[in-house]
Formats: C-alpha cells, structure tokens, sequence
C-alpha cells in the first residue's frame, strides 16, 4: 500500500493477535479503490508479510465502492452509514453477523473507542 495510514497494518496484526483467542478476526481487504494499492495479489501479500508480519487473512483485491462494489461492502455500507472514504476505512460485525460498526481511516485499530466496541461484540452486547 502506498497510503500514510499503512503503519496501521501493524496495529491491526497486534489487535488480531490480542483477540483472536476470543474468536476475533482481522480480515485484510486491499482496494485499489483510492489509487493508493498495488494491482498485484501476491505483491500485496509479500508487502504485508515482509513489511508488517501479517498473519490475519488477506482477500484478493476487492472493490469497496462505486461502480461494481462488492456485494458485501455494499451490504456493510447500508448497515453501517455508508461506505469507505478511504483506505484502512474499518468494519467491526458482531457476533450476530447483523450488527455492525464503522471506523474511519483516523481511528486507531487500539484506539479506546474500536477495542471497547470489539469488547462488547465479543461479549454479545450492543456494539458501543
């Protein structure tokens, strides 16, 4: 990813790790979307890899939004306010695959506001 929110990949390594045990998965979802991405799948991954030690899932890459948008970003758009401005844009779905929460590319993967709603989705409560 050419994009200044790329360091996240690392705080989102730390945050699958963290949670995983609970049953929490980061899923990487590349976009060239915002022009800011390799157009190369296995470029991607290597970068992640060698770049961040990611070991959460990667899928292909994906579009997020406008014309041809994935079936689920564009679900995940109408449940959750709209879709991706930008890169690192982050999706948290609850247990109940119902339930789901945005967080802008600004937010943080550790930031206070993400881990407490991930607290609540992993415990069956409301996503706060």
């Amino acid at each position: 990813s050419f994009c200044g929110f790329t360091p996240q990949y690392a705080a989102l390594q730390r945050l699958h790790d963290r949670f995983e045990p609970r049953g929490f998965a980061v899923i990487g979802v590349p976009s060239n979307d915002f022009r800011q991405e390799s157009t190369d799948n296995a470029r991607i991954r290597q970068f992640c890899d060698t770049m961040f030690g990611i070991t959460f899932p990667m899928a292909a890459l994906t579009r997020v939004r406008g014309e041809g948008t994935h079936p689920l970003f564009a679900w995940l758009a109408r449940q959750a306010g709209g879709p991706p401005r930008w890169n690192f844009h982050k999706f948290l779905v609850a247990r109940d695959g119902r339930s789901v929460r945005a967080f802008p590319t600004a937010t943080e993967p550790e930031a206070p506001v993400l881990v407490r709603a991930l607290d609540a989705a992993l415990e069956g409560r409301p996503l706060v």
